[in-house]
């Protein structure tokens, strides 16, 4: 189903990764992992979009005071899901390289 996605089975996707943080989530329909600041938030939304199709809001958009976090949805079917944080992780790791 689409709500199939819980932070506990992605959270370690991302906390495997040195260069990503996922934010305690408490619940709800969307999870906030921190990046590097290695462009601005609208520049990496900008750039998974254009070329890694993953869409991803960024943190300011939800009020955080300082750069970096994507914000993305927990909606998508868990296949779906795991291929785009896969995508945004190696988007990451190569603004980092």
């Amino acid at each position: 189903t689409a709500y199939e996605i819980r932070p506990r089975d992605w959270s370690s996707d991302v906390c495997s990764s040195d260069l990503c943080r996922l934010l305690p989530v408490s619940g709800g329909w969307y999870g906030v992992v921190q990046v590097p600041a290695i462009s601005t938030e609208e520049g990496l939304v900008l750039d998974l979009l254009e070329h890694d199709d993953v869409f991803a809001h960024p943190g300011y958009f939800f009020d955080f005071r300082r750069e970096a976090y994507l914000v993305v949805s927990l909606l998508p079917r868990g296949e779906l899901f795991r291929e785009g944080l896969s995508r945004i992780l190696a988007r990451v790791a190569r603004g980092v390289a």
